[in-house]
């Protein structure tokens, strides 16, 4: 009997661990240094996890060993760190000491925190490094067992924990207390009082971590994911207020008879001149009654019996409350709500009906002018009204396949290029001048001639505009004119060269008749001295 119940104590001994008082458990023993998780800046880790989850993940091992453990990040930056045992205490408290800083990152970076030297460096980054566990025996006198963390297929960090009994002989505790400056019998004392764990449950452990390392990566995968949708939703949201285009989305009510409003974005509050709060919940039938007969009604209905997109040609919508042109897109979206993507063209029409009228207005005036119009291409080719032609003497086809060089005289060709060389350079608005045209039956015919330029929304020569006015007449009447004035100048001419001849004759003449009448008298005083000198 006695030996029967020996060899159940035997079995059942490595059951004892499991049921025994720990004494040195717990997870929320802060060092005398403080939380290293503190200088965690941006790890992905704890930001995805948090810290009383990483604690709870870490008890799914610690629970079982109660030694040390740490989770670390990509860059070796802490996320947690468990210290149980008071083995581990005392070596970490040691070796933080040798540091001789207060500063934790200094400490950290100085290579003399033996403790974390083994725990990331030796351990955590060698498995991270190799992307499988690693099993070493650490400058503290127990082993380490690191496994990487991954997700999304990358190495984010790794986990570990401390294990194993401490050294009790006199040769390796002298090695310790020279090498952690702690006192061999405080080091006695300490390995003395660790509680050994039995094999199985460190087996377990391994087992337990590893598992908990997998978990953890789903975890980091699950937060990423959520991070990456809720990106993605604020993208949405951002592009959804902030774009140009409006926007509402709609879930079919009462069998697809009916559309609810979900959403509206800004761009559409502005357009209807209502705000958002004022259609979310309610059907667009009555927000916008004009909706049937605008058209667009019919094409959500169908697009949700489809699935298919559909686009809405531009349309005048109103309803009594606001009116005006709208162009739309629907489609589908997984989800089976409808978007309707839509512009407010209202301006725009208003735009080109403005243009319409003038179009209509100056083809109005170009058609029926009484004085010739063209429009020029910069290469030639003419579209002219009936003015025009009837100046001409040309049909409006036939006028259509000439260029206005040819009817123009050659020898003009070159300086009605100067005159107009100024529009196509935008030097000028407008130029003036004259120049001869041939008409079909061959005469030739004199314009008076203004040219404007107009330019396409580029600012490119699109064709000129041309008036010709009819000045054959007004010239033949300047010739006329000149003919009579070279006329009369020719008689003026001729009269006074007829005039002259006649002063010259009588100034002839006077003279001759001064000369005599001179002789004369002289010869009467001389007969009047004779007289007076015979007596």
């Amino acid at each position: 009997m006695e030996d029967h119940i020996n060899e159940n104590r035997r079995d059942l001994g490595p059951l004892e661990w499991i049921f025994s008082t720990k004494v040195n458990g717990n997870s929320d023993f802060i060092p005398n240094y403080g939380d290293l998780s503190s200088l965690n800046g941006d790890g992905l880790i704890l930001k995805a996890v948090g810290k009383e989850q990483l604690k709870e993940i870490a008890s799914e091992y610690m629970d079982l060993l109660e030694s040390s453990s740490a989770i670390y990040e990509r860059n070796g930056d802490y996320a947690l760190g468990i210290f149980s045992s008071g083995w581990c205490r005392m070596m970490d408290a040691a070796s933080r000491n040798l540091c001789n800083t207060n500063d934790n990152r200094e400490a950290l970076d100085s290579g003399k925190w033996l403790c974390h030297e083994s725990c990331w460096k030796d351990a955590s980054l060698r498995a991270m490094e190799e992307g499988i566990p690693s099993d070493i025996e650490c400058s503290g006198g127990i082993h380490l067992y690191a496994v990487p963390v991954q997700a999304c297929g990358k190495i984010v960090g790794a986990i570990n924990f401390g294990y194993g009994d401490p050294p009790q002989d006199a040769a390796a505790l002298g090695k310790l207390s020279q090498k952690y400056n702690i006192p061999v019998e405080q080091l006695r004392a300490g390995a003395q009082a660790y509680q050994s764990r039995p094999t199985y449950i460190i087996d377990f452990a391994k087992k337990r971590i590893q598992k908990v390392a997998v978990y953890l990566g789903y975890i980091i995968e699950r937060w990423l994911a959520e991070q990456s949708l809720k990106e993605s939703e604020s993208r949405f949201r951002e592009l959804f207020q902030n774009m140009s285009s409006c926007v509402a989305i709609y879930k079919a009510v009462d069998e697809g008879t009916d559309f609810e409003i979900v959403d509206f974005n800004k761009a559409g509050e502005k357009a209807e001149q209502i705000s958002k709060e004022e259609v979310i919940g309610k059907r667009v039938t009555q927000v916008f009654p004009g909706v049937v007969d605008f058209g667009l009604f019919d094409v959500f209905k169908r697009v949700w019996k489809t699935g298919i997109m559909e686009m809405h040609p531009v349309s005048q919508y109103s309803d009594g409350r606001i009116t005006g042109w709208r162009e739309n897109v629907v489609f589908p979206l997984p989800s089976g709500e409808l978007v309707a993507l839509y512009n407010d063209v209202t301006n725009q029409k208003q735009v080109e009906e403005t243009l319409r009228l003038s179009e209509e207005k100056f083809r109005t005036v170009f058609e029926t002018a009484n004085v010739g119009k063209s429009l020029t291409l910069p290469t030639g080719e003419i579209n002219a009204n009936q003015a025009l032609c009837n100046m001409l003497g040309y049909s409006g086809e036939e006028l259509s396949r000439k260029t206005w060089q040819e009817i123009t005289p050659s020898e003009e060709i070159d300086a009605v290029e100067k005159q107009v060389a100024p529009l196509l350079r935008k030097e000028k608005r407008s130029v003036r001048f004259t120049k001869r045209y041939i008409h079909k039956n061959g005469s030739v015919i004199w314009g008076d001639v203004s040219v404007t330029m107009r330019y396409d929304s580029q600012g490119k020569p699109l064709h000129f505009i041309t008036t010709i006015v009819d000045i054959s007449e007004q010239r033949k009447a300047e010739e006329a004119l000149r003919a009579l004035k070279e006329d009369l100048e020719h008689q003026v001419a001729e009269k006074t060269r007829d005039l002259q001849m006649r002063i010259d004759e009588l100034e002839r003449f006077h003279t001759a008749t001064i000369e005599r009448e001179f002789r004369i008298k002289e010869l009467r005083d001389e007969i009047d001295r004779l007289k007076n000198q015979f007596k």
